[in-house]
């Protein structure tokens, strides 16, 4: 299907990404069972936000998160309110999953941005 579709089966229900207990999954042709220890990581949103990264990757396009690591290299160069405001928003932009990788640093994850929008230390 095409993205707009995708999204309208995100609308509908007819694809999920958090289940309700007990729910019946049907894993085609491996079989179906039923949900019984759920940990729903992404929401619809995020998915979509997720899809729409990987739809331009395979199309040469900028992800969210190059923009965000260009955002932060302009901010880095100029720290100006209007550029920590543009930095917030390619960061937000992100889904929110993949919100831990941005600078290339899985264990310090994207402190350093998150400490020039939101204040946090690290």
């Amino acid at each position: 299907v095409g993205f707009e579709e995708f999204k309208k089966n995100i609308a509908s229900g007819w694809v999920v990404t958090q289940l309700p207990m007990s729910a019946k999954v049907s894993i085609f042709p491996l079989g179906s069972l039923t949900a019984t220890n759920i940990k729903n990581a992404i929401k619809p949103d995020e998915l979509i936000k997720e899809v729409a990264d990987i739809i331009n990757e395979l199309n040469g396009r900028l992800t969210t998160s190059e923009l965000c690591k260009n955002t932060y290299d302009e901010y880095q160069k100029d720290p100006t309110q209007e550029n920590k405001k543009k930095l917030k928003t390619t960061y937000e932009a992100i889904p929110e999953h993949n919100r831990i990788y941005v600078l290339g640093d899985q264990d310090h994850k994207d402190y350093a941005i998150r400490s020039i929008i939101y204040g946090e230390k690290f």
